[in-house]
């Protein structure tokens, strides 16, 4: 295999980069960081496993679901729907909540 004087490096410093870019992007607001760099942090919202069906998650407030609050109150609840589309069926739509 032929290599050009200097491609190695390049090739290295690539990598650097790419670890570098990497790290920075996995702390959430890193202090230091530049304003448009700042993240949030996202949640898994959806996903799609087969083309007929798809999961669909809902976040709802803990203390709309408990009538009596033994916590706080304030911890969010993730509710998830599983949505199924099924053509041979008289009712092709089908919901389930987990």
């Amino acid at each position: 295999m032929l290599t050009r004087p200097g491609l190695e490096s390049e090739r290295d410093q690539i990598r650097e980069r790419q670890r570098f870019l990497g790290r920075m992007l996995t702390e959430e607001n890193k202090p230091g960081r530049q304003k448009p760099m700042t993240c949030k942090k996202y949640f898994l919202r959806g996903i799609a496993s087969s083309t007929n069906v798809v999961y669909v998650c809902r976040r709802t407030p803990k203390a709309s679901q408990d009538l009596i609050e033994f916590d706080d109150g304030t911890a969010p609840v993730d509710q998830w729907w599983r949505l199924a589309y099924d053509e041979g069926q008289a009712n092709p739509v089908s919901t389930t909540v987990w």
